[in-house]
């Protein structure tokens, strides 16, 4: 995420999704020249491809990355406090505003597949036909 928000497209990014999870598999992570230093230190090391060695995956899991020289301006208890003011705040006029989204999004046509807001289906293949978001809570020990 940090790599898409810095240069705009996914870190192996390619129009043909098989050739894409190819290079996610087996290419070497390429940045741009405007990526600084420490940028490409947290990327390269979040996008290890061995599980094992992947910043985050130790026995201190998230604490690891929030340490990360390129987090150091943050004070993660601060903002767990909700003490942090945001950089910017979008000027939303109504809960269908989307004049902060850029045109090139906003332009798209609505998958049919996403236009029913009712549905809680995950995807329209017969594998999901059962499936639906609903959680149901787990029985209390001693109930049934």
């Amino acid at each position: 995420m940090i790599y898409e928000m810095l240069i705009g497209i996914p870190p192996f990014y390619d129009s043909n999704k098989r050739i894409m999870y190819e290079k996610t598999l087996y290419s070497k992570l390429v940045f741009q020249a405007e990526i600084s230093p420490t940028a490409k230190d947290i990327i390269g090391q979040m996008l290890e491809k061995n599980p094992e060695h992947r910043l985050g995956s130790g026995p201190r899991d998230a604490q690891d990355i929030m340490d990360h020289i390129f987090f150091s301006s943050i004070d993660w208890n601060a903002l767990s406090r909700r003490e942090i003011s945001p950089p910017f705040v979008p000027d939303v006029k109504s809960k269908d505003d989307v004049s902060n989204f850029d045109s090139s999004i906003t332009s798209e046509p609505v998958d049919k597949l996403f236009s029913d807001t009712n549905s809680t289906k995950a995807v329209a293949l017969p594998e999901f036909d059962d499936y639906n978001f609903n959680i149901k809570p787990k029985k209390k020990v001693g109930t049934q």
